[in-house]
């Protein structure tokens, strides 16, 4: 019993009479026949309003019954008349009345109403539809059956155990109440293409010889680039979308960051994740429909994976609803990125060398039956600190190791790259060159690089991670026994490396030709030093020659033309004072 003596049963409320009358109009049941009803005592009065409202609202009966046109959206009208004849705490959820012999349950989300009655059984089922469905009309069903069939009244043979009415809604639409929307979704990233990235990033007037360095139409990533944005609009051109979704999917080297809806729109945009298809999204878009004529734009953020790494780009969205749109108008439904992608690599390339000048001499401490010379040690280094890995990549080192004309110049003893799984070849370097060396005059030829001398070519492929650091190391020594024999005043020898791209490389460079030098200056002061004697002698006849010189125009009489001018103006002035 309860406080005041009611019993808990009895404290419950009774049924709405909305539920009555409607039961009563829609299943076409006279009054007269509804003798299990008596006994039930009178509902509250704003249950009573609500259930009048509800029968009389159309005029006709629950099974065709529709808000005026203008009566509100019709998922607020369809709420208010669930809560008229189920008052509930939670609109998502149906509540109920009960009184002894009246009682619902909710059995996921399925409501089973059972009303008693002495000598009948009637179950009331009332079974609304799944709630985040705003299309489908609500609807009742009753099944009833006798209590005790060997004992008390038949039925009718054919009389029916069953009836169902539905409570539908207006939808918005027209008037047919057919909604056909014409869903239309567009999509566009921010990444720059090859010819893009070439006059912005790079400067260059003419970019037709840099995009046609690629194998198809390909994306740029900067190296300072971390994420990657897609501007991306969906309009509704045709009626009210029900339940309508976007299913987002992307490659596995994007990491979904945000969706953020532009232009302070009142159009939510929910996104849930599955941890299951972590590459997936699915949103529900102005829910619980998308209006007509309605339009979004939204801009989608990605991050790109630091494990994950890809040389290309896919971001693939559908946009679709309940409603039934036309075949024809689905086309547009679809927007699908695929971009073919280049990374920019942030390499920084270094060199050093123990060995800068040499100069030969005579009185040079190094043993002249030896024929070699000082040692070199250089070292070539890459270092990645982008934010990608580097492949696709060869380092071509070109050392000039002798003349043209078969002179050994340098000798290279050892190449070592300090990176385990770094693949290096070498050519060129059993050359079998002239032990005894030849004349050759190299003073019109001073710089010797690859270009105009035999070369030992070391080509080493280059697989950076990022922060990763790569040491290429030659050692050799000079070949002094070709160096003393063969004329030249100074001599320049430089070693090249280079960093070449291979055609399906996924990476470029900001430089036009990544190369570093490296030069030995060689030079031999005493072979051009002039004798003594020959600056001594040179300055005697050089006197000499001055003094015949000088003989000579005193005995032409140079020297006396002068002073035969000043007598003879004397000579005249004197005269002129007389």
């Amino acid at each position: 019993m309860g406080r005041d003596g009611i019993s808990p049963e009895e404290a419950k409320p009774p049924p709405p009479a909305g539920i009555r009358e409607s039961l009563q109009d829609g299943f076409g049941i006279p009054p007269s026949s509804q003798s299990h009803s008596r006994g039930f005592p009178s509902p509250p009065g704003h249950l009573q309003r609500f259930g009048k409202a509800w029968k009389s609202g159309s005029g006709r009966d629950p099974g065709n019954a529709r808000p005026p046109r203008g009566a509100g959206p019709a998922g607020s009208w369809i709420g208010t008349a669930v809560r008229g004849l189920f008052p509930v705490q939670d609109h998502s959820r149906f509540g109920a009345y009960s009184r002894p012999g009246w009682g619902l349950q909710d059995r996921s989300g399925t409501l089973e109403g059972h009303l008693r009655c002495p000598g009948l059984l009637s179950d009331l089922l009332l079974v609304p539809q799944d709630t985040a469905d705003y299309v489908k009309p609500v609807t009742f069903s009753i099944d009833y059956e006798l209590e005790h069939t060997e004992h008390g009244p038949m039925l009718e043979d054919g009389w029916p155990t069953s009836l169902r009415v539905s409570v539908p809604f207006w939808n918005g639409c027209n008037e047919d109440e057919h909604c056909v929307p014409d869903l239309v979704l567009d999509a566009r990233s921010d990444i720059p293409s090859a010819t893009e990235f070439c006059r912005r990033a790079l400067r260059r007037g003419d970019c037709s010889a840099f995009s046609l360095s690629f194998d198809a139409s390909v994306f740029v990533i900067e190296s300072s680039r971390r994420r990657v944005a897609v501007e991306a609009t969906l309009e509704n051109r045709g009626e009210n979308a029900y339940s309508t979704v976007l299913n987002i999917s992307f490659s596995r080297n994007l990491q979904f960051a945000s969706l953020i809806p532009k232009d302070d729109t009142d159009i939510n945009i929910d996104c849930a994740s599955d941890e299951r298809h972590p590459s997936r999204r699915v949103c529900n878009v102005s829910y619980p429909f998308f209006r007509a004529k309605a339009k979004v734009a939204f801009r989608l953020d990605f991050e790109f994976s630091k494990s994950v790494f890809l040389q290309s780009m896919e971001v693939y969205m559908v946009a679709s609803s309940d409603s039934e749109e036309k075949e024809n108008t689905k086309e547009d439904n679809v927007a699908h990125l695929n971009l073919q992608l280049k990374y920019e690599a942030d390499l920084l390339f270094t060199r050093t060398s123990s060995l800068d000048y040499f100069e030969i001499r005579s009185n040079n401490s190094l043993d002249s039956s030896n024929p070699m010379g000082p040692p070199f040690h250089c070292t070539f280094t890459l270092q990645n600190l982008g934010f990608f890995p580097v492949q696709g990549l060869t380092l071509k080192i070109t050392v000039p190791v002798a003349t043209r004309a078969g002179n050994r110049l340098l000798l290279p003893t050892e190449f070592r790259a300090d990176q385990e799984n770094t693949t290096c070849s070498i050519w060129g370097n059993t050359t079998d060159y002239r032990r005894t060396p030849a004349e050759e005059d190299l003073s019109r030829t001073p710089h010797l690089n690859h270009s105009n001398s035999d070369v030992v070519s070391i080509d080493c492929e280059v697989k950076l991670a990022p922060n990763e650091e790569l040491n290429l190391h030659l050692r050799g020594n000079l070949w002094m026994k070709s160096l003393k024999a063969l004329k030249f005043k100074a001599l320049k020898l430089t070693t090249n490396a280079a960093l070449q791209r291979r055609f399906q490389s996924p990476v470029v460079f900001r430089e036009e030709d990544p190369s570093r030098q490296i030069t030995f200056e060689i030079s031999k002061p005493e072979e051009w030093q002039i004798p003594i004697w020959i600056i001594l002698g040179s300055t005697l006849g050089g006197l000499l020659l001055l003094a015949l010189l000088v003989l000579a125009l005193w005995k032409l009489g140079f020297f006396k033309s002068g002073s035969r001018r000043r007598a003879a103006e004397r000579e005249r002035n004197s005269q002129g004072m007389e």
